[in-house]
């Protein structure tokens, strides 16, 4: 569908594509409820998770239901593009779409896409599947109320959203900001965690899928070269904060924000040492 959402260009494929590819389809199979995936920005993991993947599902199961969470109303026209397209049609003869909103895709069996903003109220529709895409901003990093109001959103009004709580499945997608934003806080109820920085920490993999070997990289490779090779990587990281790169490109948030005021500037001294006693010269009365 690549040529489809992006007329002219040809995907640039990497591994990584076929192992989150893989993941997807754990949930669709219900190996997987609860999906965590850290990618860079400008790395794909919201065409493959919010846009190609539910329309897969509903072409293989057009009753399937999404409810389908971010700041980008473009992502929902995307879906649409796929799912109006020959190409898909070609592939899904029997899903046909009866309802295009601009939030709300529907099929004539009565499945369909939801789209909502981060912290709207969700009321009237239920779901098999939900995908939350990048809830928070940048800027919102360092907001302990605006974290803590993500957390408590999804807590009590989009986890309640389930058709069947027990077999519900929730996708978040995102890249980090914060050590205790929604996916690191999500990731002690996680099935399956995947977190991939630009460039390898450490050796990863390999990952099977089927009996074969889909995906592995050495420390120091860059995820996608043919995208960001190492020397463009080396421009981006002087271009930003220390911070930001670590934890929006490498998954690695850190305490401490911007490090203007890092503990590590601040000047040591020994203890002043007390006098044993004072002397004043000033007389009574001054």
């Amino acid at each position: 569908m690549f040529p489809v959402l992006h007329p002219g260009q040809k995907l640039i494929f990497a591994e990584y594509l076929e192992y989150i590819a893989s993941a997807l389809a754990g949930v669709a199979s219900g190996k997987y409820k609860r999906l965590l995936i850290n990618l860079p920005p400008r790395h794909m993991k919201s065409v493959l998770t919010s846009v190609l993947y539910p329309a897969w599902c509903l072409g293989r199961n057009p009753a399937a239901k999404f409810i389908c969470i971010s700041y980008s109303d473009d992502l929902s026209n995307l879906t649409r593009k796929v799912m109006r397209s020959p190409e898909y049609q070609l592939i899904f003869p029997n899903t046909h779409l009866d309802k295009l909103a601009s939030d709300y895709i529907r099929t004539g069996q009565g499945g369909y896409r939801f789209a909502t903003a981060v912290g709207s109220h969700i009321t009237g529709f239920g779901a098999d599947v939900i995908i939350i895409d990048d809830p928070i901003q940048p800027a919102d990093a360092a907001s302990e109320n605006v974290k803590r109001n993500v957390r408590d959103w999804v807590a009590n009004s989009v986890l309640t959203r389930f058709n069947n709580p027990n077999l519900g499945a929730l996708i978040l997608v995102m890249h980090r900001v914060a050590p205790d934003d929604l996916s690191g806080t999500m990731e002690a109820s996680a099935d399956l965690i995947i977190k991939l920085p630009l460039v390898a920490d450490k050796d990863e993999g390999p990952m099977g899928h089927k009996g074969r070997i889909i995906y592995r990289r050495r420390q120091g490779e860059p995820l996608n070269p043919r995208i960001l090779n190492l020397e463009a990587i080396e421009k981006l990281k002087v271009s930003m904060p220390p911070h930001v790169f670590a934890s929006q490109y490498q998954q690695r948030p850190t305490v401490g924000g911007s490090g203007m005021l890092s503990i590590e500037k601040f000047h040591r001294y020994d203890p002043a040492t007390p006098p044993l006693y004072s002397s004043c010269s000033c007389t009574r009365g001054t």
